[in-house]
């Protein structure tokens, strides 16, 4: 329910799924989802303040981002160890795909009051693979497996 209140989540699953359209790619976007859902649901329970997924993705709030991810990764303070080191690593990968999500939204904000080529070339840099180049290169393998 929280994924679904939250447009950034559902942005982020919407723009993750272009990426990977194979079939099998389906159930890991609605995987991603459910974690960016967990990340939110835990940084309200240590924040009550976070209303939303963009909340924690501002640098003054790296530190929880940093508890939400032990918490959720069972990280035991007393030995300072994972219990599930494979779901901390992955949450890193996700914020900063999120990181990205959220700076495409600022510069077609940006982009929307006049033209910049700075933020041009960053959208092109940071989006391009997403709108073209992932879909084209999965054709162009699947002609040559043909």
């Amino acid at each position: 329910m929280v994924a679904k209140r939250d447009t950034f989540i559902g942005t982020f699953g919407a723009r993750y799924y272009k990426s990977h359209r194979e079939k099998p790619s389906v159930n890991v976007t609605y995987r991603k989802i459910r974690e960016l859902a967990r990340l939110l649901i835990e940084g309200k329970k240590l924040t009550p303040s976070v209303k939303n997924f963009v909340h924690p993705l501002k640098p003054q709030n790296f530190d929880l981002l940093i508890s939400v991810t032990k918490s959720i990764s069972n990280h035991d303070e007393m030995h300072d160890v994972y219990k599930s080191a494979s779901t901390a690593l992955n949450k890193g990968t996700t914020i900063k795909q999120c990181c990205q999500t959220t700076i495409l939204s600022v510069l077609k904000k940006v982009a929307l009051r006049g033209y910049n080529g700075r933020s041009l070339s960053k959208l092109i840099e940071s989006e391009w693979r997403f709108e073209v180049s992932n879909h084209a290169a999965n054709d162009l393998n699947s002609e040559k497996g043909n």
